[in-house]
């Protein structure tokens, strides 16, 4: 993550003092949009997965197993 988007969408945040934040408002909501109308899932699993990456979206099986 950097320090101006989020990890899972990337959407950009706004900084204290920032110009035109109407702007980085209206692109994010647009982001967030199509993130909601297109969301997708790593996988299906009945345990965690070992090493996920940020922001990565998984699907809990129909067994599930740990934490």
């Amino acid at each position: 993550m950097t320090g101006d988007q989020s990890v899972r969408l990337e959407l950009p945040l706004l900084a204290p003092g920032q110009a035109q934040k109407e702007i980085y408002h209206n692109e994010a909501l647009l982001l967030l949009i199509d993130g909601l109308l297109q969301a997708a899932a790593v996988g299906v699993a009945d345990a965690p997965p070992a090493a996920p990456q940020a922001g990565e979206c998984w699907l809990v099986g129909t067994a599930p197993t740990g934490d």
